[in-house]
């Protein structure tokens, strides 16, 4: 409870907030770390929802969260 509350108090989403490997990947490519790196990742996943798994998708049905 307390750990939700400072999330609000933050202006944080629990959801959103949390690292993921499809988010790192696209960071690595991005940034060009390792060109590589979705191409690595979607072939190393454990299935097509690990490899496409995107959280900017998710809905967490926070309204801060729906205006960014």
């Amino acid at each position: 409870m307390l750990r939700d509350l400072l999330y609000a108090l933050a202006g944080r989403c629990p959801v959103h907030d949390r690292a993921s490997a499809y988010t790192i990947a696209q960071l690595e490519t991005e940034l060009g770390i390792d060109p590589q790196a979705m191409a690595t990742h979607q072939a190393n996943a454990r299935d097509i929802v690990d490899a496409y798994a995107d959280p900017r998708l998710i809905d967490c049905g926070r309204r801060t969260c729906r205006n960014r």
